[in-house]
């Protein structure tokens, strides 16, 4: 038991990824002191970190909590095309560009950008700007 929450199978990582996907706030500040390790990937074939989830759902506030805790904003996934940055981008690339859902993408890219490497930064960068040429 952790806090108020329970994981009966004791696999906080997976806790932690489930409480993210569904947007439970309070659960993720529950379990980020209680994972072992912040970067630890998921059972499936994405191999993604709890920040590339969070950065999935959209979810600024959980990205900030994750990143404060040491969560790797370069780290890729199974798809070298997978980080959290570029993640954004791709968010931002596909959203109607006065939407909420581009806002909300913008700022989360706009909070990693600096923190990412050069490297995946240009990456990403080609992946947003690919909006403006299409």
């Amino acid at each position: 038991m952790y806090g108020d929450y329970t994981i009966p199978d004791g696999d906080v990582a997976a806790a932690l990824i489930r409480a993210i996907r569904f947007n439970y706030l309070e659960e993720v500040q529950a379990l980020i002191p209680v994972q072992e390790d912040i970067n630890a990937r998921d059972n499936s074939e994405l191999y993604w970190t709890p920040l590339m989830y969070a950065v999935f759902e959209e979810s600024l506030e959980m990205v900030k909590l994750l990143v404060q805790a040491g969560a790797d904003v370069n780290a890729r996934g199974s798809d070298p095309d997978d980080f959290p940055l570029n993640l954004c981008a791709y968010a931002c690339k596909s959203a109607f560009v006065y939407s909420s859902e581009f806002a909300r993408n913008k700022k989360i890219f706009d909070y990693l950008a600096p923190l990412t490497s050069p490297e995946l930064q240009a990456i990403a960068q080609r992946t947003l700007n690919q909006r403006v040429s299409n």
